[in-house]
């Protein structure tokens, strides 16, 4: 009887496996090459140094990192950790359907942010304009 065997090597499939999980390594998030994540391994310890990833926890108190099981060890960060960029980009890669709504909400938010500061501007220009005339008034000047 013969046996089948994997197409994924055993690195592979602990990669793919974490990935479903929303855990990763420093190595593998330095290979998924996320927006605002550095590209290497060694950057993206430093990072999660740098932001304190060792000691996070979630709103039930539970530890945002766990000890990498299998070969080499290390650590394993959860997904929640990274910045909302690379959520989004490591979403999309992961073809999740939930990705493209958030992206396009983004997108439509942006705009929106556009529009609200171009109304802002404009309401401050007429606030300026009412408060000369207001002076006007006060200093006893006909306004006309």
């Amino acid at each position: 009887m013969t046996r089948l065997r994997s197409k994924r090597s055993g690195g592979q499939a602990a990669r793919a496996a974490a990935a479903k999980a929303g855990w990763f390594s420093c190595a593998e998030l330095a290979a998924l090459k996320l927006p605002g994540l550095p590209a290497t391994n060694r950057g993206v310890a430093a990072y999660a140094q740098r932001e304190g990833w060792d000691r996070a926890t979630d709103d039930s108190g539970a530890p945002m990192r766990r000890r990498r099981k299998g070969r080499g060890g290390g650590w394993e960060y959860s997904v929640r950790l990274l910045p909302p960029d690379a959520q989004l980009a490591l979403r999309l890669k992961q073809n999740d359907p939930m990705a493209k709504l958030i992206q396009s909400s983004r997108a439509e938010a942006a705009v929106l942010h556009g529009e609200l500061r171009a109304e802002i501007r404009r309401g401050r220009k007429l606030l300026a304009a009412l408060t000369a005339v207001n002076d006007l008034i006060a200093d006893g000047r006909e306004v006309r």
